[in-house]
């Protein structure tokens, strides 16, 4: 008599074949997994991005001021076209006994930001800027009547501005399939000139 103490090769092929299977499924999982742990991650970072760049853009309106008679305290251009919207946005101020400029304009999917200072309002008025950036990953509103910066107060003679703004926004590396969408409306509190 013959006894069997082995695996013979046609089980073994078998045995590797199911474990080549499992393996196959354990691997797919684990890959579809970290995948949506990287783009949750990366949401997460733009999201962050997002909050600070809006906390800015909130604090720089609230505290707008006329720097004359003659000028807004936040004025919108479009095309370099001074307008109710568009993709520039300046935002005067006065601290400390400074006239001070802020401006945001969007160019090829980068949000910038730009400050200067003057001693007078003259100085500071129709000054231009150096830029530096602000928000990589920008996407322009898609929507044909929506703008990414709009004056969008109720009385066009109030001191008092309110501006909506409309972006979206996603990683600069692409990895977020869907960008995150910004639509926010901000109030300056100031009102008249310093």
């Amino acid at each position: 008599m013959r006894s069997n103490k082995g695996f013979t090769i046609v089980e073994l092929i078998i045995v590797l074949s199911l474990l080549c299977i499992i393996l196959t499924g354990v691997l797919n999982f684990m890959g579809f997994s970290l995948e949506a742990v990287v783009d949750i991650k990366a949401q997460t970072i733009v999201q962050y991005e997002v909050n600070t760049v809006l906390r800015t853009l909130a604090n720089d309106i609230r505290s707008a001021t006329k720097p004359d008679l003659t000028i807004k305290s936040i004025v919108i251009y479009k095309d370099s076209t001074p307008g109710g919207k568009g993709e520039r946005m300046d935002i005067y101020d006065y601290k400390d006994g400074k006239y001070i400029l802020i401006s945001y304009k969007y160019e090829d999917n980068v949000l910038y930001r730009g400050v200067k200072e003057a001693d007078n309002a003259n100085d500071i008025i129709n000054e231009q800027v150096d830029y530096s950036t602000f928000l990589e990953g920008v996407i322009y509103p898609s929507e044909p009547e929506t703008e990414m910066f709009e004056d969008v107060t109720s009385n066009p003679n109030s001191d008092r501005r309110t501006i909506n703004i409309n972006f979206s926004a996603q990683d600069k590396e692409g990895r977020i399939r869907k960008p995150v969408v910004i639509t926010a409306t901000y109030t300056s509190r100031s009102k008249g000139m310093p």
